[in-house]
């Protein structure tokens, strides 16, 4: 998954204010959004980024996002510049 195609995904719900890795092989990450609207509407809707099947879940009662499966040739420098 490529950094453009990825922020193409995660930008249709809101704006990401922070993205941060979890894991060595970097393959999921936590994205906070601006708004938690924006997050219910990412959690809600995305399945799949570049036909790879993606886990979205809600972290707590604020806009924070999980996202896991992702491919680790998307790097911490790519989701930064979301």
């Amino acid at each position: 998954i490529g950094e453009e195609i990825l922020k193409d995904e995660v930008s249709k719900y809101g704006k990401v204010e922070e993205i941060q890795w979890e894991g060595e092989s970097k393959n999921k990450c936590v994205i906070r959004y601006e708004k938690r609207t924006q997050a219910d509407k990412c959690r809600e809707e995305l399945k799949n980024v570049s036909g790879k099947t993606v886990i979205v879940e809600q972290i707590g009662s604020d806009a924070l996002l999980f996202i896991g499966n992702l491919s680790p040739q998307v790097g911490v420098n790519e989701l930064r510049t979301l």
